[in-house]
């Protein structure tokens, strides 16, 4: 090998490694990504606080992200979120009666997500979809006699978005927070839920 080849070499060897450490360094998506996560929140609605159930509830979820490219990927998410709960007792000559009653609300959306993956550890995201809700409310009252009970439910479809940031302590863990909105519409449509987002997530690929 002359001097001259062995100039060539050296440089076109360096850019092979540096482009492979890039590659290796990079966070975020490609092709074929899967994230899998799992979510806690507070979901925050007036329209709730107008029906005397309050406009802050926990909500409990998670979802998965598919990478269709290193910036694009298609989501679904779910979740649930208990708005009411309560129980009594009444007793009448000897006669006891138990009452319960609570209202949740569960939700799943599914849609675009565009990723912003760097060579940092830090990964913005935002989302952007399309949802439904239900909310049901469900009675019972029981005796030593018998009892009866009885769920009231109703759907509403809505359109969702949101972002945040991703934090990877490994290749593949790490940790995410921002915030989702929804928007309901249709025939029971016109109310707006907002919720700031915390979790955990695992990363495939």
């Amino acid at each position: 090998m002359t001097t001259r080849s062995l100039f060539l070499l050296v440089p076109c060897v360096f850019l092979a490694v540096s482009g492979a450490q890039a590659q290796e360094e990079s966070y975020g998506f490609n092709l074929g990504t899967v994230l899998m996560g799992a979510t806690g929140s507070i979901s925050y609605s007036s329209a709730l606080e107008d029906i005397g159930l309050g406009s802050v509830h926990p909500t409990v979820g998670g979802g998965v992200s598919v990478g269709l490219h290193k910036y694009f990927g298609l989501f679904a998410h779910g979740g649930d979120t208990p708005v009411a709960s309560a129980s009594a007792k009444s007793c009448v000559y000897g006669v006891c009666a138990n009452a319960r009653a609570s209202a949740n609300i569960i939700h799943v959306v599914g849609g675009f997500e565009v990723i912003g993956t760097n060579r940092s550890r830090f990964v913005p995201f935002g989302r952007v979809g399309f949802g439904y809700g239900r909310g049901a409310v469900s009675g019972s009252v029981s005796t030593a006699y018998g009892g009866v009970s009885a769920t009231v439910s109703q759907g509403t479809p809505d359109v969702a978005f949101g972002g945040g940031l991703r934090t990877y302590l490994t290749r593949h863990f790490g940790i995410s927070a921002g915030w989702d909105a929804y928007r309901t519409v249709g025939n029971n449509g016109g109310n707006t839920f907002f919720m700031p987002v915390g979790g955990v997530f695992a990363q495939f690929n």
